[in-house]
């Protein structure tokens, strides 16, 4: 993971737990990338897909 941006398609080549996809959710959550409410809700509804 490089430096995965807000609304870009993550893909994790592993079959796990979704620990992949759900550090690169932090990563961008916790470097400000999600700037608005709109954004989190779009995030989280995506999240649930």
């Amino acid at each position: 993971m490089v430096d995965p941006k807000f609304k870009e398609t993550i893909y994790d080549p592993f079959c796990g737990t979704g620990g992949f996809l759900t550090e690169a959710f932090n990563y961008i959550k916790e470097n400000n990338i999600i700037n608005t409410d709109e954004d989190l809700i779009w995030a989280r509804v995506n999240q649930n897909r």
